[in-house]
């Protein structure tokens, strides 16, 4: 009797490990979602705030990185998030994206003429779509 239990709780424990991971893939996924579109969508002047969004684990960064110039900001936000990103696990805390540039928040609100405003509630909408694609199974 005990080895139909063994056998139980191996098949149990493998089902819990292929869900883990398939919760990872999708939770990571999303958030590369959300922040490639707030990434891109960002309107760029200098590449400043294109440069802020910074992707981190736990809790939100209230920093700001060097600018590296309108050419490469969203290359060094994109790779910056997909780093972190890589690393988050189940149980793990929270994935934040956060940008500290004082201007951020009067971007989002369309004070440029470059984007519409919203691109966060953009991001997000973006993020939920994959959610729900993944949860259809395309």
């Amino acid at each position: 009797m005990a080895k139909g239990f063994d056998d139980f709780g191996a098949r149990m424990s493998k089902r819990a490990e292929k869900i883990t991971r398939g919760i990872e893939r999708r939770v990571r996924g999303a958030a590369l979602v959300i922040d490639q579109v707030l990434v891109m969508s960002t309107p760029v002047d200098t590449g400043r705030a294109r440069a802020n969004w910074i992707t981190s684990l736990g809790a939100p960064e209230f920093r700001e990185v060097e600018n590296p110039g309108s050419g490469q900001a969203h290359a060094t936000a994109l790779a910056q998030g997909k780093t972190v990103v890589a690393r988050w696990r189940v149980g793990g805390g929270p994935i934040f994206i956060s940008n500290s540039v004082p201007y951020i928040t009067f971007l989002d609100d369309g004070s440029s003429a470059q984007a519409p405003e919203g691109m966060t509630a953009q991001a997000i909408a973006a993020g939920a779509a994959y959610l729900r694609r993944e949860a259809e199974g395309r």
